[in-house]
């Protein structure tokens, strides 16, 4: 009777032991899809309007956001420009239109603007159904390169301090780490203790093509880059070169066109229709 008793108690035991480690298995192997899903960043509240009238518009293109509110009045492929944060070069596979979308989300009040396009992401891929893949092809592009007589600006030791900002700015700090491209009556580029590479990609949005980081300078450094824009020249009188120009006399760097293989984000579907609100 006793080893009836400890018999039947260990299969109780055991049985419990297994379902204890099961269940335990069910919540691991659940658990990363659960957590990916509840974790992603989504907008709170997002419609999409379909706005074929292009020719009598009253309303306003690009992005406007007010605290948590944001706008987008734009096409498929403006979307896809603001939420992979590319250039039109950049992407493959799709065309502008002749008709737009009028996106209206809400989110927290101190959500960044990366996350901001996280969630724009999310909702092209749900309401869209956008496919997406990247390529690596050869392009013509602009490589960015140290001119003759070396460059006009010194990496910055650890230790330094970064350059104060242009006094226009009227005292407020630029930050460190990023590029930031300002209008003062003409274009400016400024960053402090920022990379070669971080200034290839700033100049991309004025050139309109990939710029390469070949100047083989590593460090960080303070750059303040005046120019003007090709498509002022003439219009008005300056004082200042276009970019070509400014980035040799003012920094020692030059640009030069080769061929290169670069990345493209390359569209595989993506519907004109999004789904329902």
């Amino acid at each position: 009777m006793r080893l009836a008793l400890i018999l039947l108690f260990s299969r109780l035991l055991l049985a419990q032991t297994n379902s204890a480690i099961l269940a335990l298995a069910g919540l691991e192997l659940a658990a990363p899809g659960t957590r990916a899903q509840s974790q992603a960043p989504a907008f709170e509240v997002a419609s999409v309007k379909v706005v074929d009238d292009v020719d009598n518009r009253d309303f306003l293109y690009g992005r406007r956001r007010s605290g948590g509110r944001i706008t987008w009045t734009t096409n498929r492929l403006g979307l896809l420009l603001y939420a992979y944060s590319l250039q039109t070069f950049q992407i493959s596979g799709i065309e502008p239109e002749n008709f737009y979308y009028v996106i209206q989300a809400e989110t927290e009040v101190s959500a960044s603007d990366e996350q901001v396009r996280l969630m724009m992401q999310r909702l092209l891929d749900q309401r869209f159904h956008l496919t997406v893949h990247r390529e690596t092809k050869k392009r013509q592009v602009l490589s960015l390169v140290v001119a003759r007589g070396g460059p006009k600006i010194k990496d910055l030791k650890p230790e330094s301090k970064a350059s104060p900002p242009p006094g226009f700015l009227k005292g407020k700090s630029l930050g460190e780490g990023r590029m930031v491209s300002l209008m003062e009556g003409h274009p400016v580029l400024l960053g402090r203790r920022v990379t070669m590479r971080q200034l290839a990609e700033a100049i991309q949005n004025e050139v309109r093509t990939f710029v390469l980081d070949k100047t083989g300078l590593p460090g960080n450094f303070d750059i303040d880059l005046a120019y003007e824009s090709e498509d002022s020249l003439g219009k008005a009188e300056t004082d200042f070169p276009t970019i070509y120009g400014a980035l040799q006399d003012q920094l020692g760097l030059k640009l030069e066109r080769q061929t290169a293989p670069v990345e493209i984000l390359v569209v595989d579907h993506m519907e004109k229709k999004p789904t329902e609100n």
